[in-house]
């Protein structure tokens, strides 16, 4: 298989941008949504300043590519910056699971997080 990133330790730069996406971090931990958007605002990992959530969208292109380049077999789900139109208290998530998923959450439930750029 062709190579599609290159690890640079806390970060996989992608050879071929996918959805739009030139990197990913490795995950962050399992937060709020309020606490990862605040927390992909603060990162600077590999000394960038423009670390975001990935939107729903965005989550389901790195379903696709998640063994090979983020390292997730089956896992949970991920916090995205997509707003559920109906519930302003609410966020979309993209399960990892068996297959790919999505739905809303309440803000204040924790699931997992890494960030893109």
């Amino acid at each position: 298989m062709e190579k599609i990133f290159i690890d640079h330790g806390d970060y996989i730069e992608l050879i071929e941008p996918i959805g739009g996406i030139k990197m990913i971090t490795k995950i962050a931990g399992k937060m709020s949504w309020n606490a990862a958007e605040a927390s992909s605002k603060k990162s600077r990992i590999g000394n960038f300043s423009d670390w975001r959530l990935p939107t729903k969208e965005e989550l389901k292109h790195l379903y696709q590519i998640r063994e090979v380049c983020i390292g997730l077999g089956l896992y949970d789900t991920f916090w995205s910056s997509s707003a559920e139109n109906c519930r302003p208290d609410c966020k979309w998530v993209v399960g990892f699971i068996e297959k790919e998923d999505e739905g809303p959450s309440c803000v204040d439930f924790e699931h997992y997080v890494f960030f893109v750029r």
